[in-house]
């Protein structure tokens, strides 16, 4: 898969370094990644909304995560 954001030179080097990962490694790569865009999506739900609540920033996440279908009916 060719990402739009990285040089073909990178992208190599990024599958090298991937390849020679460990499954449990490239699970906590993973992990991580998801920690930090849970952070980022997390500071700027707060930006916009200040003073929100800890339950009102969980429910505005998953309002941006999930589709309607998808979002539970007792957080609506």
């Amino acid at each position: 898969m060719m990402l739009l954001d990285t040089s073909p030179v990178a992208q190599e080097l990024q599958t090298e370094i991937l390849r020679k990962m460990s499954s449990v490694e490239r699970l906590k790569a993973a992990i991580g990644l998801s920690e930090l865009t849970r952070k980022l999506a997390f500071a700027r739900i707060e930006q916009g909304h200040p003073g929100i609540s800890r339950p009102e920033l969980v429910r505005e996440f998953l309002r941006c995560i999930l589709s309607e279908e998808d979002y539970p009916a007792g957080l609506k």
